[in-house]
């Protein structure tokens, strides 16, 4: 499967831990999805 994702954007969350605050249900969802498919630590 082809990346969604432009190569700028694939390390710059790698490693990092992402707090998600105010968005709950779908939009939150979606949100702590990408940033852990880019790597980041959810």
């Amino acid at each position: 499967m082809e990346s969604l994702v432009s190569p700028p954007f694939l390390k710059t969350y790698a490693g990092r831990r992402v707090f998600i605050t105010g968005h709950t249900g779908f939009k939150g969802s979606w949100l702590s999805l990408w940033l852990h498919t880019l790597g980041a630590e959810v």
